[in-house]
């Protein structure tokens, strides 16, 4: 949320995202509604929704019964469109960077998905949980806050009602035990509404405290994330490498903490059970790695790789191991 003036009044904290994820589903959905999210996707979602007051249901947009996951090279906007008319879904989230993938959304992207959800008149929640963990700059990731100051004069006061950014200290500093999530919104009803509710899932004052001093400390925060992208380039520098050396092939990643691997060649079969046995098979290896139907991935055959709470040592290991499994086969 670089350069985007932030007003304390249109910010929310509470314990952690989850949180923040519940109460605003509470506030913008009803029972029954969908919740559209581009796929693949962090996992965790279909529990966030479940977790609701009243369950809501996911519809993957990558794995709709029609297939219609998003193309890049499409328009974003007729895709949805093809989407909406199989199920209409009340609130979309995008995660960026993505959580598996690790990529970036583009500018341009960003203001279709907005442009989009104000003609439909629906909730655009953008998850920038990882927005301090960008490493790969082909591009600098642009807050959806930032589009929000940016959009035409005609678009600003629906895309502010309805447009809702997430963010948190869980992941870009590795604190997800202090629990801190926070809601960036214009949306005056909501706020007022999360200020209510969030009476019941507030961080304690200790948890607030250490917070304040740990952002206050200028030195330290530019110190921490530039050592933070450093590393996470170099883990990933030697992950991509090892893979390549493997010949097992993957999404390039520009940030985030995960990388999207393609094992389809070395399943027995294109099922998801074949899928399983693979990831079953590296587990008994010592191998933990996320099967890709549970990121809702489009075909068999994918999985994630966290790279950021192992060692560079335990990385190459772990690709050791899993080359060594696929030439037994």
């Amino acid at each position: 949320m670089k350069g985007v003036p932030l007003e304390a009044d249109k910010i929310t904290v509470l314990a952690g995202c989850g949180s923040v994820l519940d109460l605003l589903f509470f506030c913008i959905a009803s029972e029954g509604d969908a919740v559209g999210i581009p796929a693949p996707y962090y996992p965790a979602f279909d529990n966030d929704l479940k977790a609701s007051r009243h369950p809501l249901k996911s519809v993957r947009c990558g794995l709709h019964s029609l297939a219609l996951y998003l193309d890049s090279s499409k328009p974003v906007s007729s895709q949805l469109d093809a989407m909406w008319d199989e199920q209409n879904f009340r609130v979309l989230i995008v995660t960026n960077p993505n959580n598996p993938t690790g990529e970036v959304i583009p500018k341009n992207t960003l203001l279709e998905y907005l442009k989009w959800c104000c003609k439909k008149g629906i909730h655009l929640v953008s998850d920038e949980i990882y927005a301090n963990s960008v490493f790969k700059r082909k591009e600098d990731l642009v807050s959806m806050a930032s589009i929000l100051e940016e959009c035409e004069p005609e678009l600003k006061a629906s895309a502010r009602a309805l447009c809702h950014v997430v963010f948190g200290l869980s992941k870009d500093w590795g604190i997800s035990g202090m629990r801190v999530g926070c809601l960036y919104t214009h949306n005056t009803e909501l706020t007022g509404a999360l200020d209510n509710l969030g009476y019941f899932a507030m961080p304690s004052t200790l948890v607030q405290e250490a917070a304040h001093q740990m952002l206050q400390d200028h030195d330290f925060v530019n110190h921490y994330i530039a050592e933070n992208l450093r590393r996470l380039e170099a883990s990933y520098d030697a992950l991509t490498a090892a893979l390549e050396k493997a010949g097992i092939p993957y999404t390039p990643a520009q940030g985030a903490i995960f990388l999207w691997v393609d094992m389809r060649a070395h399943l027995s079969e294109p099922t998801w059970q074949a899928e399983r046995q693979f990831w079953q098979d590296i587990v008994d290896l010592g191998v933990l790695l996320t099967p890709g139907k549970d990121c809702h991935g489009r075909e068999p055959g994918f999985f994630r790789i966290c790279y950021a709470s192992t060692p560079v040592e335990g990385l190459l290991e772990g690709v050791r191991r899993i080359e060594s499994h696929i030439q037994q086969k």
